[in-house]
């Protein structure tokens, strides 16, 4: 979910902004409403007040014009425009006097009109009365009076929203105020203490209850999920723990399970001996190595000597033991790094030594012979009476009659097993590793 990157602004403050907005707008409706009633209501009572007048004066005026006295007409005239609502005063005779009072020109503008009577009632009045009416006081009438009444509703809306606002800063704010701070330390990560809000005590229960125990709710929620979380985070962990162990474990036997299968693969079963498919990877990675560097590699091959009447004679469990003794044997001789140690099948058996000399090949092959010789395994098949075995040996070394090139093991293989018979045929129970003379090499 994304953040709401809206600025944060306080409830209670548009409410009020709100508020006075609507204040305003009601009050300028008032005022305007207002100076249309008090416009009314001046323009009332200044044509009722003029109405007063002409009814007190108008019959002094028939009088004083009856009686013809220009004086008191004039006094009658600035009397009725001594009143500040009226502008001017003019009034007319039949005989063409004319008295005005005020600014203005009073039978122009004039804004109430009345006859004076005959005094005997007759048609024909003895004048006419004009009065205009002074409406910049008029509205200045009206302005005083819309401005105190706008005042005093706008003290009073203004007392209103104080009330208003103090009420909703004690009943809405701090509490919404606390509620929030609550919520932004809401955390599924920690335990979380209770929401308390500081309000009076009501004997009864309001939104803001609610949410309060709605947010009770949550924090329970919360606290429950955090526990189960937890809970589950833990069985994780000791199932992961488990699981690593069982994979280490696992790895382990599978491990052991690919050694197990690589050596079964490379060697032999009865004697423990590598075997004919592992010495056949060794000698060619041997061969490019001695092709490579020019390094001497030897080749010795053992045959156990009338073996087939061994094994007629005394069984093939008894046989089996013999082969082990001659591996036992070829073990204690191959000791040194890259020497290997081979069964190639039956009685026939096989040394491989990288980086020996013919001389050092013969040497080797002589004690393994002596060694196998002098254990003394009764063989009564055997013209000799013991256990004996031939051996023929081949050697490629710098500025030897072999040819240095891919074919170079074949032709140690097939120059030691020609001597191995030649070892059969001279009478077994011997070493052969002579040279052969170059008109006998084949190559």
């Amino acid at each position: 979910m994304q953040d709401d990157e809206r600025p944060i602004q306080s409830i209670t403050r548009d409410i009020l902004r709100r508020i006075v907005f609507l204040a305003s707008m009601f009050v300028l409706l008032v005022s305007v409403v207002q100076c249309w009633v008090q416009y009314r209501s001046e323009i009332e009572r200044v044509d009722a007040l003029v109405a007063t007048l002409a009814g007190s004066h108008v019959p002094l005026l028939t009088v004083a014009l009856w009686d013809i006295e220009p004086e008191a007409a004039r006094r009658q005239v600035a009397m009725i425009a001594a009143h500040p609502e009226i502008g001017s005063v003019r009034l007319t005779t039949m005989t063409g006097m004319t008295f005005q009072v005020g600014l203005g020109d009073a039978s122009g503008t004039a804004d109430f009109v009345t006859p004076i009577p005959h005094p005997q009632g007759r048609m024909q009045p003895l004048g006419e009365l004009s009065v205009a009416y002074n409406w910049q006081q008029v509205r200045r009438n009206i302005l005083i009076s819309v401005a105190m009444a706008t005042a005093k509703l706008s003290l009073f809306i203004l007392f209103i929203s104080v009330v208003v606002y103090r009420v909703i800063v004690s009943r809405l704010k701090k509490p919404l105020r606390q509620i929030a701070r609550y919520s932004q330390r809401l955390s599924p990560n920690r335990d979380n203490p209770p929401l308390k809000i500081q309000r009076p005590e009501r004997p009864w229960r309001d939104e803001i209850d609610l949410v309060s125990e709605g947010f009770e709710t949550l924090r329970g929620t919360i606290g429950r999920y955090s526990a189960e979380r937890d809970k589950a985070m833990a069985a994780l962990a000791r199932e992961r723990d488990q699981l690593e162990a069982r994979v280490q474990e696992r790895t382990a036997e599978l491990e052991e399970h690919r050694r197990e299968l690589i050596r079964m693969t490379r060697t032999d079963p009865l004697t423990g001996l590598a075997n004919r498919r592992y010495f056949d990877d060794a000698k060619r990675l041997e061969e490019r190595r001695a092709r490579r560097q020019g390094t001497p590699i030897s080749l010795v091959m053992i045959d156990v000597d009338y073996f087939k009447a061994y094994n007629d004679r005394y069984g093939h469990a008894k046989g089996d033991r013999c082969l082990v003794r001659l591996a036992q044997v070829m073990r204690e001789h191959c000791r040194r790094a890259g020497e290997l140690a081979v069964r190639l099948g039956g009685e026939e058996f096989a040394l491989l030594l990288p980086g020996q000399r013919m001389q050092e090949t013969q040497e080797l092959a002589e004690k393994l012979r002596q060694t196998l010789y002098d254990a003394n395994l009764v063989h009564e098949g055997s013209p000799i009476g013991r256990v004996s075995v031939s051996i023929g040996c081949a050697t490629w070394e710098p500025g030897c009659e072999l040819p240095l090139d891919e074919k170079l093991f074949d032709r140690l293989l097939s120059l030691a097993d020609k001597r191995l018979y030649q070892a059969k045929h001279n009478g077994r129970n011997q070493v052969v590793a002579e040279d052969r003379t170059p008109a006998e090499v084949p190559w």
